[in-house]
């Protein structure tokens, strides 16, 4: 890991470690066990569930490589956002996991500047499910499709979020199962989507 990287050896000792030997290291075992434990001493909901998945390490330092790899690949990778955005309102209208066929169908609909990007779908789909780091991954493969990063979906659900196409509420009720439509219902009414929550219900 990068503590022992700074290790002395033989006769060399980086100036790094004279700065770290100023602090206390805590070592966390990292189990299944502990991570619960430390989960459950967190109040927010979001970064106690991470902690329970990944560990206090991961969790706290998970969410700025989560937001500032999402911005940076704006630029090179504007068709892996685009499926980003897609399965992040996934999650804002009322749904989980999102299909490939859905996410596929849907990711255009996300692609901003009007110019459709040079980028396949399969290598937006590897960009955007890459784990780095052994810890960051935007775009979770799960049962049933893909799940959006809870840190990405807080980001991209505050007072000045875009509004959820209507496209992404067509597709998610094409989906849905009776009880899903009674979500995507609810979601659409909280947003005043009120034809939506109409086809929903």
């Amino acid at each position: 890991n990068a503590y022992e990287g700074f290790a002395p050896r033989g006769d060399s000792r980086p100036p790094q470690r004279a700065l770290l030997e100023r602090f206390t290291v805590l070592w966390l075992l990292d189990d299944e066990q502990e991570r619960h434990l430390l989960a459950a001493t967190v109040e927010d909901p979001t970064l106690r569930k991470q902690v329970a998945a990944r560990g206090i390490g991961a969790a706290v330092g998970g969410a700025f490589q989560t937001l500032d790899r999402f911005r940076t690949g704006a630029t090179q990778h504007p068709l892996a956002v685009a499926l980003l955005r897609a399965a992040v309102d996934w999650r804002r209208i009322g749904l989980e996991a999102i299909g490939r066929d859905s996410l596929m169908a849907l990711a255009r609909q996300y692609v901003t500047g009007g110019v459709q990007p040079d980028e396949s779908y399969q290598d937006a789909l590897d960009w955007a499910t890459t784990v780095v780091d052994g810890v960051v991954q935007l775009l979770q493969p799960v049962t049933g499709g893909f799940l959006a990063n809870d840190y990405l979906l807080d980001d991209l659900s505050g007072p000045d979020a875009s509004p959820v196409p209507d496209a992404t509420r067509s597709e998610g009720l094409a989906t849905a199962t009776p009880m899903q439509a009674l979500s995507l219902g609810y979601s659409a009414f909280q947003s005043r989507q009120f034809d939506h929550a109409a086809t929903a219900y």
